[in-house]
């Protein structure tokens, strides 16, 4: 991290899973952009678990499959919680469609 909050993806990734960073990096900006400092790192498997949901469902909304990937992220992140899963789903919900919203919109013209 250099503090630009600039998205810098891997060359060597697969264009799908380039994809699916940015919808990745764009939850987090607008989910996280304006938390106070230090908040992130106290709570980051909160916010890594919300980022990556948003991503699989906009990827999966633009007909990119990333399950196998995602599946095991959120899990990992979330330590198993089912219950943390549905305590971020409104912000999860929230964020992806705003992006989906995004998405179509751009598509449309």
């Amino acid at each position: 991290m250099d503090g630009t909050r600039r998205i810098v993806l891997n060359q060597a990734n697969s264009p799908a899973q380039n994809a699916k960073t940015i919808l990745h990096e764009t939850a987090h900006a607008l989910l996280h952009q304006t938390l106070p400092d230090g908040e992130y790192g106290k709570h980051r498997g909160i916010y890594e678990t919300e980022a990556e949901s948003v991503a699989y469902i906009a990827a999966k909304w633009a007909g990119l499959d990333t399950k196998q990937y995602s599946i095991s992220y959120v899990n990992g992140w979330s330590g198993g919680s089912s219950e943390l899963i549905k305590q971020t789903a409104e912000h999860v919900r929230q964020a992806a469609d705003t992006i989906i919203t995004a998405l179509e919109t751009s598509r449309d013209q």
